[in-house]
């Protein structure tokens, strides 16, 4: 399992990247989603009761808050945007106006 972004892009891309290359778009897409399919989406079914039965909007909202504070926050606080962080909440109503709800 990928935990961090040196890691990550190793796998990815045969040698860690540095940080900086996260401002690229396409690099940081493509790191984000190889981390969300090899351990956001897994912690949260695993550990998260009835992840896999929400809807597909909500489960996006709880893998960017997974994404911006850690996985292991969002199960600690059941999935509850209420009791995320702040910083957290502030991120996934961002997203939440993008998308249009």
């Amino acid at each position: 399992m990928r935990r961090t972004w040196m890691e990550t892009t190793k796998e990815l891309y045969g040698k860690p990247l540095p940080f900086k290359k996260a401002d690229d778009p396409k690099t940081a897409r493509e790191v984000a989603r190889a981390y969300y399919e090899d351990v956001i989406h897994p912690q949260l079914s695993e550990n998260l009761p009835g992840y896999e039965a929400l809807p597909i909007e909500k489960k996006q909202e709880l893998a960017l808050a997974a994404y911006n504070a850690g996985y292991n926050h969002v199960i600690r606080k059941k999935g509850n945007f209420n009791r995320m962080y702040r910083e957290t909440r502030k991120h996934v109503g961002k997203f939440r106006k993008l998308k249009g709800y």
